[in-house]
């Protein structure tokens, strides 16, 4: 596939085929887990949002990130909610204010990701920590 440049990457499309499946059957845990987090909790109104409302908009999220990370970035990572950031945004942002002012918060967040990352500023932040501090953060994470 032109697109992709397959053969220039090494690589066929049985193996990408694989991969995505692979990728897929790893990530697959969120669409069911996100919903049930954030469903269980309510904002500073007291509203709170349908297990159907979150999934779809888990799924939805998942694929429109995927497709662009694909077809605009030419790479092929599946993205998908940060399970970190959903107990953020469930536990310690959205009893003190409104899902739209919680998801609001999120969006920022993300702005200052992609300010940090256009503007260089990430790398020297990463490169700034020590590597040893980097593999304790990764088993941490992974426990």
């Amino acid at each position: 596939m032109i697109v992709f440049e397959l053969a220039r990457r090494g690589t066929t499309v049985g193996r990408e085929v694989r991969g995505g499946i692979t990728t897929f059957m790893a990530m697959a845990y969120i669409i069911l887990l996100n919903p049930i987090i954030l469903a269980g909790a309510q904002d500073v109104t007291g509203a709170k949002l349908t297990i159907a409302q979150l999934t779809t908009s888990t799924a939805l999220a998942a694929a429109i990130s995927t497709l662009l990370m694909a077809f605009v970035g030419n790479a092929p990572f599946g993205l998908a909610a940060g399970l970190g950031l959903n107990a953020v945004v469930a536990y310690q942002a959205a009893p003190h204010m409104t899902w739209a002012q919680a998801m609001g918060l999120v969006v920022l967040e993300g702005l200052v990701i992609i300010i940090l990352a256009v503007t260089g500023l990430r790398t020297l932040i990463m490169n700034s920590i020590p590597l040893a501090l980097k593999h304790a953060i990764s088993v941490g994470i992974g426990m």
